[in-house]
């Protein structure tokens, strides 16, 4: 993940794997919300 550093907001992010899709879906949406570096350490990703 690429975040501002004036603003915390998510620019990008890359994730390389058999299942990337799974969590690049996800932070595709919260890059276009205009989601904050506080917002996504809420969360994780687990893929099985």
């Amino acid at each position: 993940m690429v975040f501002d550093t004036g603003t915390s907001r998510l620019l990008g992010a890359q994730v390389a794997g058999m299942d990337a899709a799974y969590p690049i879906a996800p932070l595709a949406l919260a890059v276009q919300q205009g989601s904050t570096a506080e917002t996504q350490s809420a969360f994780h990703f687990r893929i099985q």
